[in-house]
């Protein structure tokens, strides 16, 4: 015998299938059942009705969202040939819509839908909408992190606690945690509504270290007299300083020869508690006998839309020429190094996009960064008559930097890094001490640390990455340098380009990250390379 269950399950599926094919209004008119043979023969008469398109939509009980605004969350416009399953995309995309608007409560129902025959033939919706109390966010909750305050997260992620959730991009939000650069992983947030309506936004993430200690060596091999030498910098930091997002950074950076240079860095991505960051920083230079420079400046600015952030810069740098700097290069008719009290303040446009704080896969990193100074500079100059003076000079400078980096992935596990850095330096009256350093590891690889002086500067490199896991990789890279040098006193006239290329390796060990890294450049061959070995150590 045939099960009346059964029978009634397989005429349910029959209809879902023409329903799901646009025939909303499928239904048996009859079923025959022909007992007189074994097996049982049952024949069913299935009308599929009119697979008429949507004619008109009507939204009843919806206030905070109109119908145009439903309409395009459904997608069930006029025009649309209605399905279950279509219906049921509709529903849950008004209901996205709702949830993005803050109202996780709301509730769609379908009212009724008749057909009509005339004009043409055409579906007539209602459906109700029960938009529910608005979200009051009652807590913002890390899972893996035992840091971070919550008052610090909730600016972070643009929320108010205790204020109705007025919208939930969980997209947005993710991108605004990993962002900051203080997670190593962040989830996708999850929203809980409790039963008093109130909502909890919930991360499960991966925090970085509180801090980091970093050790970069490099090997210079011998330029033709004496003995290769051994470069190197140390770096400690201390990240989202008393769970609020601070940062304190300084570096020490033993360079060839008799130079040295010092930075100490602080940031605060909220001020006081409002929407501003603030970076301060101090460096200074000092190179053998011939000049000091120090410079003490910062950034304030906040986030404009997204990943991209405004800011002004200011700085204040004093630049005190030594003995050899306050002497006459031979043939100068002024000092090499001339005392300078500069100025300079500008603005700059900064956006972050990417996916992983290290190792990214995918994303975009930009800064533009234009500066305008007026620098008050002294100098002892011979004048035409041989006779020698203390000259008084206000000059002003403009400087333009530019960096970009490109991440995208290739095949299975591998990357292709991009980007570019730019310097620019105009104006008149600037000596050695303003132009900018280049080459080495973090500029121009394949080259000796600051081997580089120039007005123009810049570097297009590109990276293929074998990616092994989260945080480890194999690299190979090519590096296109230029270099724009102006004749100035002890400084030769010199521009042109420079290659450089090599190999290296990223690895996750037990203590840190170690970065070790082959760069040569055709001018020494393949047998001379520079050998930088980086170790990374969390506190």
């Amino acid at each position: 015998m045939v099960s009346p269950d059964s029978l009634e399950a397989h005429m349910e599926a029959a209809v879902e299938e023409w329903q799901r094919e646009g025939y909303f209004f499928a239904a048996f008119d009859s079923v025959v059942i022909d007992s007189s043979n074994v097996p049982v023969r049952v024949t069913g008469f299935l009308n599929p009705g009119p697979a008429a398109p949507i004619g008109r939509i009507d939204w009843q009980g919806n206030e905070l969202l109109d119908d145009d605004a439903l309409n395009r969350a459904s997608g069930l416009a006029p025009g649309v040939v209605l399905t279950s399953e279509r219906l049921q995309e509709g529903i849950d995309g008004a209901l996205t819509a709702y949830d993005a608007a803050g109202r996780g409560l709301a509730r769609v129902r379908v009212e009724h839908i008749d057909y009509r025959a005339e004009p043409t033939p055409h579906l007539e919706m209602v459906l109700g909408v029960s938009e529910g109390a608005p979200l009051i966010l009652s807590e913002v909750r890390l899972s893996g992190s035992e840091r971070t305050r919550e008052g610090f997260l909730a600016r972070l992620l643009g929320l108010e606690k205790g204020a109705p959730l007025a919208s939930y991009d969980p997209e947005t939000l993710r991108r605004r945690l990993n962002d900051s650069g203080l997670f190593q992983e962040v989830s996708e947030p999850e929203l809980i509504i409790r039963a008093d309506s109130s909502a909890v936004i919930r991360f499960d993430v991966k925090e970085g270290p509180p801090g980091a200690f970093d050790l970069v060596f490099g090997y210079l091999p011998s330029s033709g007299q004496g003995k290769g030498s051994l470069i190197g910098s140390g770096h400690i930091e201390v990240n989202n300083l008393f769970g609020t997002g601070k940062i304190l950074s300084a570096r020490l950076n033993r360079l060839p020869g008799q130079v040295s240079r010092v930075e100490a860095r602080y940031a605060d991505l909220f001020v006081l508690g409002t929407p501003f960051f603030l970076t301060l920083e101090f460096q200074g230079l000092q190179q053998d006998s011939t000049f000091g420079k120090q410079r003490l400046g910062g950034e304030l600015g906040r986030r404009l839309a997204g990943a991209l952030q405004g800011y002004v810069a200011f700085s204040r740098e004093t630049t005190r020429p030594a003995k050899t700097g306050r002497e006459l290069a031979t043939g100068a008719s002024e000092q090499r190094i001339a005392r300078s009290d500069a100025t300079f303040g500008g603005l700059g446009l900064r956006y972050q996009r990417l996916d992983r704080a290290v190792n990214p896969r995918r994303g975009l990193y930009g800064d533009v960064h234009f500066e305008r100074g007026s620098a008050l500079r002294s100098a002892r100059r011979i004048d035409s008559v041989g006779d020698t003076l203390l000259t008084r000079d206000r000059l002003y400078v403009d400087r333009l930097r530019l960096t970009g980096r490109l991440y995208r992935p290739l095949f299975n596990r591998q990357v292709l890094a991009a980007g570019i850095d730019m310097a620019l330096l105009a104006g008149e009256g600037f000596d050695e001490s303003d132009l900018f350093r280049f080459g080495g590891a973090a500029t121009l690889r394949g080259y000796d640390e600051e081997r580089f002086r120039g007005r123009a500067v810049s570097r297009a490199l590109i990276e293929y990455r074998l990616l092994i896991d989260d945080d480890s990789f194999a690299f190979g890279f090519f590096d296109l340098g230029y270099v724009d040098q102006p004749g100035l006193p002890g400084i030769p006239s010199a521009r042109g380009f420079y290659p450089g290329y090599g190999i290296g390796v990223q690895f996750d060990t037990p203590v840190g990250l170690v970065n070790a890294g082959y760069a040569i450049n055709p001018e020494t061959g393949p047998t001379s390379g520079r050998v930088h070995v980086g170790l990374s150590f969390g506190l």
